[in-house]
């Protein structure tokens, strides 16, 4: 996946979400990426927004809980930067919220009890603007608890509006 994104480009991340050990472990992750940085971290929509004036990201990781919900988040994104690729992760997504953040512009939607390497493909995908394989299939959310799916299987597709449909399998 690292080769979605010309060697000497390094991926701008925002990344926010309201739960200090998931933003570490989320930034521990990227950092080990040569083609990766978080550049800065919002804890709250007030640090997003800051986030997103003074540091300029080329993709916002965000959290679809941190102003309350997916829309009103991608929303107060979408008011500073309306065109900022945004993915949207979850933990236990409920029926419809996947949908209400893709309808509210966001890129892509994956819950958090995805595998590390599935997080980091999409979001050099969801960055570089990659369409999937023609032959994936659009599909929203994952599937069961997430221990039993192949680690290789992550399938997606340019949905209506040029979303990013995921789920994992």
């Amino acid at each position: 996946m690292a080769a979605l994104l010309p060697d000497t480009t390094v991926l701008r991340i925002c990344l926010a979400d309201g739960v200090d050990r998931v933003r570490q472990a989320v930034r521990d992750l990227i950092d080990l990426q040569p083609d990766m940085q978080v550049i800065g971290e919002a804890a709250d929509a007030t640090a997003l927004l800051s986030c997103l004036v003074e540091q300029h990201p080329d993709v916002v990781l965000l959290d679809a809980r941190l102003a309350g919900a997916a829309p009103v988040a991608i929303l107060l994104v979408r008011q500073v930067t309306p065109t900022l690729p945004i993915m949207v992760y979850m933990s236990n997504p409920a029926p419809g919220e996947a949908d209400a953040a893709l309808a509210a512009g966001a890129c892509a939607f994956l819950p958090k009890d995805v595998l590390p390497h599935e997080l980091l493909g999409v979001l050099r995908q969801v960055a570089a603007r990659v369409p999937n394989p023609p032959n994936s299939t659009g599909l929203l959310t994952s599937q069961g608890g997430g221990n039993e799916r192949d680690q290789n299987q992550i399938v997606g597709s340019y949905g209506p509006g040029g979303h990013a449909y995921w789920r994992v399998v």
